[in-house]
């Protein structure tokens, strides 16, 4: 039996290596025996464990010498990301980094990153559960889109920025603990998570556009920051009973609540000025309106 190691080289030099059940042809770096000197086991593991680690890693050096990872070599179970690797710190995980890992059921996301790049985690399928370090403020689009086995997800005080679609898709989300300092919460961000019921979005987002097609969703608490509620914010959310809008809200856009088929009673604050196209489109169980004085304009079907 040959052992070969791949990683590293640098730490074996010097040693004479005897490898248990095998020999040391093939060892980058290890001199030739000229003196016998048994190394255990468990000293050669010690020696090479960071550099297994560091090789299920690809990354790119960023201008300030810190590291962003852009590529991962898939491993059953849970995905560690180390703080610093090759002596450097981990500050950003890149666009696609684990795109298409579907055996990784958990990632380990260290305090040192504050960026999660553009379809980073897209169709990771077995991943159950995210914590996001209160280190991330940003995380791109559809970084987490179709994740389908995605049951819970924590995102750290830190993020203030979320892109388009991060969580589209992940059927099996039930739990989101959005952070409080959040001002952008990207368009269609959790469209398609039809097993969320309850979300609470936190105060300083002004444009709520991003709970479509989430088909358990109850209940909503709008903060009193929002102005604008999308055209996708939240059609086809077929179990929402009811939605209770914050006083300053200005504008009510198409297509915002079509087909919210449980939707009974609404009452517009007298801030809204417009209500577009559709925005209460076939919500069939809608038997009680209150509408503003001051409304201007009402769109076709709305």
């Amino acid at each position: 039996m040959t052992t070969t190691f791949r990683t590293c080289p640098n730490l074996l030099r010097g040693f004479d290596v005897h490898v248990i059940g095998g020999d040391a042809r093939g060892i980058a770096g290890a001199r030739p025996a000229t003196r016998t000197a048994p190394l255990s086991a468990i000293l050669l593991l010690t020696l090479l464990l960071p550099c297994a680690i560091q090789a299920q890693f690809l990354t790119a050096e960023n201008p300030d010498g810190t590291l962003t990872i852009t590529g991962y070599a898939c491993q059953d179970g849970a995905a560690l990301i180390p703080e610093t690797l090759h002596g450097r710190r981990v500050t950003a995980i890149g666009d696609s980094a684990f795109r298409g890992c579907d055996r990784m059921t958990e990632v380990v996301i260290p305090g040192s990153v504050h960026t999660i790049g553009e379809l980073a985690f897209l169709q990771c399928t077995r991943l159950a559960r995210v914590d996001i370090p209160d280190s991330v403020h940003t995380i791109g689009g559809s970084a987490f889109f179709q994740c389908r086995g995605l049951q819970e997800v924590r995102l750290g005080r830190g993020v203030t920025r979320m892109g388009e679609q991060v969580f589209a898709w992940c059927e099996a989300l039930r739990t989101v603990t959005l952070a409080e300092g959040i001002k952008t919460l990207g368009r269609l961000a959790f469209n398609g998570c039809v097993s969320i019921e309850g979300v609470t979005v936190p105060e300083g987002i002004t444009y709520l556009d991003a709970f479509s097609n989430c088909h358990r969703l109850r209940e909503i608490s709008i903060p009193r920051s929002v102005s604008v509620i999308g055209p996708t914010a939240f059609n086809n959310c077929i179990s929402l009973l009811e939605i209770r809008f914050p006083e300053r809200l200005a504008k009510i856009e198409g297509w915002a609540f079509l087909g919210c088929s449980s939707l009974t009673r609404v009452v517009v604050p007298d801030g809204v000025t417009v209500i577009t196209d559709r925005a209460f489109g076939n919500c069939t169980s809608l038997t009680n309106v209150v509408l503003p004085r001051g409304l201007t304009r009402i769109g076709p079907w709305a």
